[in-house]
């Protein structure tokens, strides 16, 4: 059977993330990358062991018929929107990195490109490939919760709390469009739209703060620079259920990822340090948790029906999952119209923010 061929633009830290998917994958291969430093490229080709791959500076050389048949887009944000449109109009499945888009003006295009098309496309937000969210997923469902009243979200990384890290482009509101909006609360929020959206309701108000720690840092050119991105950020919201909302980002806690609900008939917390177990409280009757004030979470080991092929890398799940819904035998998680909705509430989450006000929706 002839592999998928697939490309790579962008060959910086979570290219390489992809790249546990693809070594894992049976019918696909790496057939291109681009970068705009060929250099770089040819150091990520070489870290893995790989010969015979086309290496391009220019993505639209590489986005020509006959090349590959689908495409990861891994760049810095301000270039998402430019390769995805290209990609879809030379009828090339596109996996983008989110954030989707600079904003969601950007976003409703890249949507409005694949719209009618046959073709796949996703956002990265990995983490819906866990196989204990997946489980979490089923239980609300079946209504181990109830009525869902909370969602809390929670993601911290620190590779970038150093003060003497060297500026990148996470760092220019001019390149990234946000900062830990669009890189970390983003995944918080999907994790809101995927597992409660649905009981606990639309957004109708919002408010958020965030912050500047480090306002200048030293550039690639060792001159000092003015950081322009967030690096901080506290949001709270209000659903359409009554429920609310909180989700918390920082560049300057160890790397973290965390969700709490809180539902009228259980508790749940889920941290990716405890990667294969979930955390669970059932209640006596909603309002009292406990007897003798025991309110402690059982622990509770994600059952093995959801490790197919004893795979647990959200990565490697991620990207079978795009290559099974290439060939037809499977579907993804996500798609623009997911990444455009995201990033309508990125844009309300930074303007919320920026203007220091809350936001009715």
């Amino acid at each position: 059977m002839k592999k998928l061929r697939l490309g790579i633009i962008g060959t910086g830290i979570i290219a390489r993330a992809h790249m546990a998917g693809i070594l894992e994958a049976r019918q696909s291969e790496l057939a291109a990358v681009c970068d705009i430093k060929p250099e770089q490229a040819e150091r990520f080709l070489n870290h893995f062991g790989l010969n015979g791959v086309k290496v391009y500076q220019n993505y639209e050389d590489m986005l020509t018929p006959g090349t590959v048949d689908a495409v990861i887009v891994s760049t810095p944000t301000v270039s998402h929107a430019e390769i995805a449109i290209q990609a879809a109009k030379a009828g090339i499945h596109v996996l983008c990195e989110k954030t989707m888009a600079m904003n969601a003006a950007e976003a409703r295009k890249m949507a409005d490109q694949v719209k009618g098309k046959k073709l796949v496309h996703t956002i990265g937000f990995a983490f819906r490939y866990i196989p204990a969210v997946e489980y979490i997923k089923d239980l609300i469902e079946a209504g181990k919760f109830g009525k869902i009243r909370h969602f809390r979200g929670r993601f911290y990384a620190n590779r970038l709390a150093p003060a003497d890290h060297v500026m990148e482009w996470r760092h220019r509101m001019r390149e990234a469009g946000s900062g830990v909006i669009g890189d970390l609360a983003s995944h918080t929020f999907d994790m809101f739209h995927y597992l409660a959206r649905g009981q606990m309701g639309d957004i109708v108000k919002l408010a958020a703060h965030g912050d500047i720690i480090i306002p200048e840092r030293v550039n690639e050119n060792g001159e000092r620079e003015k950081v322009t991105t967030d690096e901080t950020l506290l949001v709270w919201m209000k659903t359409a259920n009554q429920g609310e909302v909180t989700l918390e980002s920082s560049r300057y806690s160890p790397f973290e990822f965390e969700f709490h609900i809180t539902g009228s008939k259980a508790s749940l917390k889920y941290c990716n340090y405890k990667y294969d177990t979930v955390e669970y409280l059932e209640y006596e009757r909603e309002g009292l948790y406990a007897q003798n004030n025991a309110q402690e979470y059982s622990p509770i080991p994600v059952p093995e029906r959801y490790y197919p092929n004893h795979i647990k890398d959200r990565f490697i799940r991620q990207y079978l999952a795009f290559e099974q819904a290439i060939l037809g035998q499977g579907t993804v998680k996500t798609d623009f119209e997911t990444g455009y909705d995201n990033q309508v509430f990125m844009d309300l989450i930074q303007k919320s923010y920026q203007e220091e006000k809350t936001i009715s929706i």
